[in-house]
């Protein structure tokens, strides 16, 4: 019995230590650089393992698995043309594509651009207006939904 005990503690003790999550808290005083993401962090295939809403009116459907990826920067501008790609839960399931632009700002006009709003290429549509609410630089990016 104390063996298992000790095991038991000793797994809790491992998924502690290798969850970001369990140490990382969104600091909401700080305003990250949401530009600076934007311009090196995506010309990489950029995970979300997840979506905020159940059903995404956006985007449709309920796919947790979501990447992005910079296809090009646009000149003059705080933004990014990006492809993303949006792939329902199951193997089989075929892949959607969505090409936005992403624009870093600041509402003030001034200061940390933290804002994202992302737009569709094609029609002009604004699909999210998000603050970026955390970073650890590495791995994970937690945007704040606000339109």
């Amino acid at each position: 019995m104390t063996t298992q005990l000790s095991t038991v503690f000793c797994i809790m003790a491992a998924a502690i230590i290798h969850l970001p999550e369990v140490h990382s808290k969104p600091n909401p005083e700080k305003k990250y650089d949401a530009w600076q993401e934007l311009s090196t962090r995506f010309s990489e295939r950029y995970y979300l393992t997840h979506r905020s809403h159940v059903v995404d009116v956006k985007l449709g459907g309920r796919a947790r698995c979501v990447s992005v990826l910079m296809t090009t920067r646009v000149f003059g501008e705080r933004s990014i043309n990006a492809r993303i790609t949006i792939k329902a839960n199951r193997p089989t399931d075929v892949a959607t594509n969505k090409d936005v632009k992403m624009t870093a700002y600041t509402p003030r006009g001034t200061g940390t651009e933290y804002m994202i709003k992302t737009m569709d290429q094609q029609t002009g549509e604004l699909l999210y207006n998000q603050e970026l609410t955390y970073t650890d630089r590495t791995s994970c990016r937690v945007p704040r939904l606000y339109s």
